[in-house]
């Protein structure tokens, strides 16, 4: 995984115009944080292992349960309000979203909420 991020991240680099292409620098913040997380996620299993405490315990597997279903059901609001917007923007003057920029936007979204949810429940519990 981490190679395939690092690849994405120099392929964006190599791509970026002398002048900072925005998507280029999009692509490179998303892979980067991506990677951030994935080093913090592999350090704390890694510690866990250390420790001699299973990968997979019972309060860990609810916490990813409960942060699944929280970014679930936010995901539909999410993609609701993502339609809604492209609904209302093709009635006024404002942009209208292509499929690419609503699948991206929903992705992101989606992960956000992922990351989000599973960071308070493993901070204040299940």
């Amino acid at each position: 995984m981490g190679l395939l991020v690092l690849g994405i991240i120099l392929f964006a680099v190599l791509s970026m115009s002398g002048k900072g292409d925005t998507e280029a620098w999009a692509v490179v913040s998303i892979g980067l944080a991506v990677l951030l997380f994935a080093i913090f996620f592999m350090s704390r299993q890694l510690r866990s292992i250390r420790e001699g405490f299973p990968l997979e315990d019972e309060f860990s597997n609810k916490v990813k349960l409960k942060a699944e279903s929280g970014a679930f059901k936010f995901s539909i609001y999410w993609i609701l309000a993502l339609m809604w917007y492209n609904m209302i923007a093709g009635d006024t003057s404002a942009h209208v979203l292509d499929a690419s920029d609503v699948m991206a936007l929903a992705i992101i979204g989606m992960g956000t909420a992922f990351v989000a949810l599973w960071f308070y429940y493993t901070k204040k519990g299940v």
